[in-house]
């Protein structure tokens, strides 16, 4: 009885295994993808193609200062929003319910022009050059001043009522998605430069070209004749940059501005590059409302990339004191044996971290007890260095707490 029983049992156990492991292999097989490869596109085949546009198509930040030919200006606006069949009310663009919600406007030395589908025509809307406004609504680095045309692309709701605002908003992103895409299809087929900006003040710009309420300007589109010799220097320069670099690290609202650029402009001023990075990749706010495009997310930064990191303070820093990717990235960069620093406030992150236990280190007086409990031997100094990593008290002490960092860089390299 029991040779019986315990042949059941094996039979039992392999027919189990034979039964899962079948059932292995097809979750396997349905796992596989089912993959189709695709002819490559034939782009060389017709000469100025949209393939070879696509492929060729690079932004341009550098112009020459010749305006543009009323042709040209004719193009890149019916290429935006051109009329194609006037019986059908058919234009370049897909329209939204039989609707066309989007304005361009055109910034240009002579003024500011409203572009009416209707005739093919520009309505002059302001009589005076305000390209250097726009350029500062999109802290742009003088890229829109610069170029002598500035497009503006603008949607409007007030013709789209019947949608909920969330499809509102999703559609009109879509429609002026559409029409920036096609201006800047065109510009390239015309070998213009071209850049685009999604970033800036959106009231701002309403102010300045006078748009309808119900409107928010979407697309900056600055376009120009290329000026090769200024792209090419930019190029040499970029692939001459630095080898020693220094990433900032800033809440993306809230920063103290003056930590943030005293510290990066002295350590530029040594010939050193500076990314500047925050939660997102974008454009991040200061106490004092300046602003600045954030170079890369902190979650993706990599300490090996550089020879120091850096955390700045103001109110917003608060947010990042108990923040993982940013306690991480501290972590890593003691630990890779990096040069670690904290301004004001953001002081507390490398507290938290554990980087300070039983160390000399300084920050926002008002964070002493805080830092205490933390294991931090506070120094009520502008800045203090202990091995590696440098503190600095508040804003007035950030220049020479980036000169600290900056020479904690040239010993660490000498070492080396």
């Amino acid at each position: 009885m029991r040779r019986v029983l315990t042949a059941a049992i094996i039979l039992l156990a392999v027919a189990g295994s034979t039964s899962l492991l079948q059932a292995r292999q097809r979750e396997s097989r349905r796992r596989e993808p089912d993959i189709t490869n695709l002819p490559s596109p034939e782009i060389d085949k017709v000469e100025g193609s949209l393939e070879q546009v696509l492929k060729n198509r690079k932004s341009g930040t550098h112009f020459l200062s010749d305006s543009l030919s009323r042709e040209i200006i004719s193009k890149l606006a019916w290429a935006g929003q051109g009329i194609t069949d006037a019986d059908e009310d058919l234009r370049t663009v897909p329209s939204i319910d039989g609707t066309y919600p989007a304005t361009l406007y055109f910034f240009t030395e002579q003024g500011i022009f409203r572009y009416q589908p209707d005739g093919h025509s520009l309505e002059k809307v302001h009589n005076e050059d305000k390209r250097p406004e726009l350029s500062e609504a999109a802290d742009d680095d003088d890229i829109i001043k610069k170029a002598p045309c500035s497009i503006v692309i603008t949607g409007s709701s007030s013709a789209l009522r019947r949608f909920s605002s969330a499809d509102v908003q999703r559609l009109i992103n879509i429609h002026t998605g559409q029409i920036a895409q096609n201006i800047l299809m065109q510009a390239h087929a015309d070998e213009l430069a071209a850049k685009e900006f999604a970033i800036f003040d959106s009231r701002r710009i309403r102010r300045i070209a006078r748009v309808e309420q119900l409107a928010e300007a979407k697309y900056i589109i600055a376009v120009g004749k290329p000026d090769v010799e200024a792209q090419e220097a930019a190029v040499e320069e970029l692939e001459a940059e630095p080898d020693t670099k220094v990433v900032l690290v800033a809440p993306r609202y809230n920063f103290d501005d003056q930590q943030l650029f005293v510290t990066r402009n002295t350590l530029t001023d040594a010939g050193l590059a500076v990314d500047v990075a925050s939660t997102r990749a974008r454009e991040i706010v200061g106490e004092d409302a300046s602003r600045i495009r954030a170079d890369v997310r902190i979650d993706h930064i990599d300490p090996d990339d550089y020879d120091a990191v850096v955390f700045i303070g103001g109110y917003g820093a608060q947010g990042l004191w108990t923040h993982a990717s940013v306690l991480q990235l501290a972590s890593r960069s003691n630990e890779q044996g990096k040069i670690v620093g904290a301004s004001g406030s953001a002081v507390m992150i490398l507290a938290n971290a554990d980087l300070l236990q039983g160390r000399l280190a300084t920050g926002d007086p008002e964070l002493r007890e805080r830092m205490s409990e933390r294991g931090v031997l506070y120094v009520n100094e502008p800045v203090v260095s202990d091995s590696r990593i440098i503190t600095s008290r508040n804003a007035d002490s950030a220049e020479r707490f980036a000169a600290a960092i900056n020479e904690a860089i040239v010993e660490m390299q000498t070492e080396q």
